[in-house]
């Protein structure tokens, strides 16, 4: 099929040759029958011959088109059919620049194209690269043909993202050389347009997919042409992009800041020599166009959602006014902070600190209370910054700047001698679990230790379902040593953690359960540090020490992950019940050692007194009785006088009384003995888990000695 291809056009070729001795021949026969008709024979045959070869060009560009055609559609001679094809259009002098591509010489589907379109047949050519899925020639071939639009969108819909750019960049840079500024506008913006959308071999062609007019500012040519053709307007309100808004404002402060600066030389210059009218009305007009372009800086500012920006503008117009109503509708610190720090410098420190408080920039505030020690500014910051700590959970300044004024206010508190809110302990026990987060877990050892590390049930390792484990310390609940709050003892009082009161100890106050790897941190950037919590808290403690409400102030270290402290505070009140149960729950070895140092001096100094006064209950009742020598004389002289039956009556009815008497003085003794018994118990087991066997032996002795 090649082959009767290339005879046919080899012989179109010889004829085409041919044709020039035959007309030739024809004028020479024309001339001999006179010059007229010569002369229109030799206009007939050479209009004639034209058409002739322009036919006969048609017709071999179709056949060479038509084998190249039949190439592609086998592989294997693609090579040799696209060079034949070549070869043949450049015979016949249909592609005299031979404008096939080099690169494209592998391709045949490529070079049949750029033939086609060589010759004229731009609508072949398309139908081919489209066939072929060769969508980036195609939008070439668009581009080449001037249809920008519509290249644009073949090569957005399948091309990749550097052919979208390449496009746009050329059609801006043709529409820049001309000078034609409403054409360079949308091209030079449509040549940041972003869509990285590449559509390969394999995937399925989209249909319909539009451009996308997102502008990327990594392309400062586009916005250099839009800055030189004056066109930067268009494009900013043809896209409406932040980032444009933004670099758009810039634009214009900057040309704003330079003709101010210009004017004031200006000024300068005119006020050292004569000035005239002409001057001074050229003054008048730049500094109105510069406020003009200033206003509209500020616009395109808010529009790009730069607020600060926006407000140190207004703010270099002395329209503090206008910032201040900026930072209450967008709730922008940054404004904020720039709007504050200009009312500051103002000596308005009320507004300043309002302003702060409308964007919630609590800390500032905080801090600006600290250089003024305004009371009434700071109450109006605490205020707004608890109410924001209760309303919004999510408000992790506001709670944090809390608790900061709550280490302040308790600290007036404490000068004062005045009691602390509850509101106050609460929010700041809330905001040290919450800052401390992984630091509570190893102050003091992490939750959820099996030994020598509190338990997983609360903060203090309170056991989850059930009581200590057994011995002295797994005593029946209720009881001094039970798995839960001793019932009314020092450390279980009301709920609600007021002072005086107690706090409870198996979770942070409120109720919030416990998870056992800490409450979820907030993450804030700015926040009080820890230590100044914990100091509020300590001076807290000491204050309620000083009450002599010891087991709050227990319970209020306890809360926070101060153990230590908390049983420090425990043994400067001699609470043993409260004693033995922190020891219990805790689980830590230097609370073990300290509290079985403690009942060991405690038990051995109150053992001697105890047991003394149990052993002796009838030496107390015959002293007692010696110390009324009256009483038997008077007796014996009533038996005389009632007689004998009376007299046995008298004798008994003492007895009763001095048997209900020692009941009763015993009762109390056995239940204490009892009780002391258990703690003795507990602290031997204390010393076993801190280890120190040799102390409980000395203990075990001492006790045995006394008894």
């Amino acid at each position: 099929m090649f082959d009767s291809i290339e005879k046919i056009s080899e012989k179109r070729v010889i004829d085409l040759k041919k044709a020039p001795a035959a007309a030739a021949a024809a004028a020479a026969a024309a001339a001999a029958a006179g010059p007229a008709a010569a002369a229109a024979a030799a206009a007939g045959e050479e209009s004639s011959s034209k058409q002739q070869q322009a036919a006969a060009k048609q017709q071999l560009l179709l056949l060479c088109l038509l084998k190249a055609l039949v190439s592609t559609e086998f592989p294997a001679a693609a090579a040799a059919a696209a060079a034949a094809a070549a070869a043949a259009a450049q015979r016949l002098g249909i592609v005299p620049a031979l404008l096939v591509p080099t690169d494209c010489c592998g391709d045949p589907s490529v070079a049949l194209a750029a033939v086609a379109a060589a010759a004229g047949f731009a609508a072949a050519a398309k139908w081919i690269l489209k066939r072929k899925n060769k969508f980036e020639e195609l939008s070439l071939l668009l581009e080449r043909e001037g249809n920008v639009d519509e290249a644009l969108k073949v090569a957005a819909s399948n091309c990749c993202f550097l052919t979208v750019r390449q496009i746009c960049s050329r059609s801006a840079a043709a529409a820049a050389a001309a000078a034609a500024a409403a054409a360079a506008a949308p091209a030079a913006a449509a040549a940041a347009a972003a869509d990285n959308a590449c559509i390969g071999p394999g995937e399925e062609k989209k249909k319909e997919k539009k451009i996308k007019k997102e502008i990327l500012l990594e392309d400062n040519s586009v916005l250099e042409i839009a800055k030189e053709l004056n066109c930067a307007n268009e494009i900013v309100e043809m896209y409406k992009s932040k980032k444009l808004y933004a670099w758009y404002g810039a634009m214009l402060e900057e040309e704003a800041q330079r003709e101010i600066k210009e004017n004031a030389t200006k000024k300068k210059s005119s006020s050292s020599s004569s000035s005239s009218s002409s001057s001074s009305s050229s003054s008048s007009s730049s500094s109105s166009s510069s406020s003009s372009k200033m206003a509209r800086a500020i616009e395109m500012y808010k529009k790009g959602c730069c607020w600060a920006a926006a407000a140190k503008l207004l703010l270099q117009q002395d329209d503090a006014a206008a910032a201040a109503a900026l930072v209450s509708s967008s709730k922008s610190k940054a404004a904020a902070a720039a709007v504050a720090f200009y009312l500051k410098e103002k000596k308005k420190i009320k507004e300043a600190a309002k302003v702060l408080l409308q964007a919630r920039c609590m800390y500032t505030a905080i801090r600006l209370c600290e250089e003024t020690n305004d009371e009434e500014i700071e109450s109006m910051i605490a205020a707004a910054a608890l109410a924001a700590a209760k309303t919004d959970a999510a408000a992790a300044a506001a709670a944090a700047a809390a608790a900061q004024l709550c280490v302040r206010a308790i600290d007036l508190c404490i000068s004062a001698s005045l009691p602390v809110p509850s509101e106050l302990i609460d929010l700041l026990i809330q905001q040290i679990l919450q800052t401390k987060n992984q630091q509570l877990q190893t102050l003091e050892g992490p939750p959820g230790a099996p030994q020598g590390g509190p338990s997983p049930g609360g903060p203090l390792g309170a056991p989850q379902g059930g009581p200590s484990p057994g011995g002295p310390l797994g005593a029946p609940q209720g009881g001094p040593s039970s798995g839960g709050p001793p019932a009314g003892g020092a450390l279980g009082g009301p709920p609600g953690g007021a002072p005086g009161q107690g706090a409870p100890l198996g979770g942070p106050p409120g109720g919030a359960p416990w998870t056992g790897g800490g409450p979820p941190g907030i993450c804030c950037e700015e926040g009080p540090p820890l230590e100044e919590l914990l100091g509020g808290v300590r001076r807290l403690s000491l204050l309620l020490q000083q009450q002599q409400q010891f087991a709050a102030a227990a319970a209020l270290l306890a809360n926070v992950g101060l153990r230590s402290e908390a049983f420090e505070s425990l043994i400067i009140s001699k609470d043993i019940t409260a004693i033995v149960h922190f020891a219990a729950l805790a689980r830590q070895q230097q609370i073990y050692e300290k509290a079985a140092n403690f009942l060991f001096s405690y038990l051995t100094e109150e053992k001697s007194v105890t047991f003394a006064a149990a052993a002796a209950p009838a030496a107390a009742a015959e002293a007692a009785a010696a110390a009324a020598p009256g009483t038997a004389a008077a007796a014996d002289a009533a038996v005389a006088a009632t007689g004998p039956l009376s007299a046995a009556t008298t004798e008994q009815q003492q007895q009763q009384q001095l048997q209900q008497q020692q009941q009763q003085q015993q009762q109390p003794q056995q239940l204490q003995l009892q009780q002391q018994l258990e703690f003795a118990k507990a602290a031997v087991e204390f010393a076993g888990r801190a280890g120190m066997s040799s102390s409980a032996f000395s203990f075990i002795e001492k006790m045995v000695k006394v008894n």
